[in-house]
């Protein structure tokens, strides 16, 4: 009861909404299926030639299934989230921060996505690194990145156990799947009237941001011999 209490204070503290982090993850997750969509048409390419850089497809063909259990979703919902961000978040990036906020957020990802140790998963697993130290330094706290990544291990674990058991990232499914996850990435960020905001410590325009950029690199090219 403490720990709800706690938890709720937090979040409550710095303005934190659960649809806020529901949203969050969304963006994220869409990010990611844009990569996979382009990892798509690498690891077609590939198949054709009879090599994969899906571990997951390497594994079915071999025969070595995943078994869902208990323990593997304790492990992978659950204990697996908190751990990675006390490490990772809690730990790496806190002691980085002394050579710079950025260089810390970019090496703790850059650590995180390789020690996934599957090749198709590190670009994905990357970008969610860079994402949740963001959140971990603009909140101040691993609680929200933990939330997120439980989420994420969630809902891409049952999805991947359920309905993608087996399925290489090169099927029309899959395709499907992630097509569906940038559609629903686009309208929930049009919703949010293009602003990306978790309580009081995020709050994005995606609109000025590309136009400021746009703005620079005309001014670049109007001064730049």
């Amino acid at each position: 009861m403490k720990n709800n209490i706690k938890l709720a204070g937090v979040l409550s503290e710095k303005n934190i909404k659960i649809i806020d982090i529901i949203k969050i993850y969304i963006y994220i997750n869409a990010v990611n299926h844009i990569v996979l969509l382009f990892l798509t048409i690498i690891e077609s390419i590939l198949n054709t030639k009879g090599y994969s850089i899906d571990v997951n497809l390497l594994y079915a063909s071999k025969g070595e299934y995943i078994k869902a259990s208990l323990g593997l979703y304790l492990r992978v919902f659950i204990i697996g989230p908190v751990i990675e961000e006390l490490i990772f978040r809690g730990g790496i990036l806190k002691w980085l921060k002394k050579y710079g906020v950025k260089f810390a957020i970019v090496v703790q990802a850059l650590i995180f996505a390789i020690l996934h140790n599957n090749l198709m998963q590190v670009v994905p697993t990357f970008i969610v690194g860079i994402s949740l130290g963001y959140i971990a330094v603009m909140t101040n706290s691993i609680l929200v990145t933990i939330i997120i990544h439980m989420i994420n291990n969630s809902f891409t674990g049952l999805i991947q156990m359920i309905i993608l058991k087996n399925v290489s990232i090169a099927s029309p499914i899959y395709i499907i799947m992630s097509i569906s996850y940038v559609i629903i990435g686009v309208i929930t960020l049009y919703h949010s009237k293009w602003k990306v905001i978790l309580g009081n410590t995020i709050n994005i325009d995606i609109k000025e941001f590309f136009s400021k950029n746009k703005q620079q690199e005309i001014r670049r090219g109007k001064y730049e011999p």
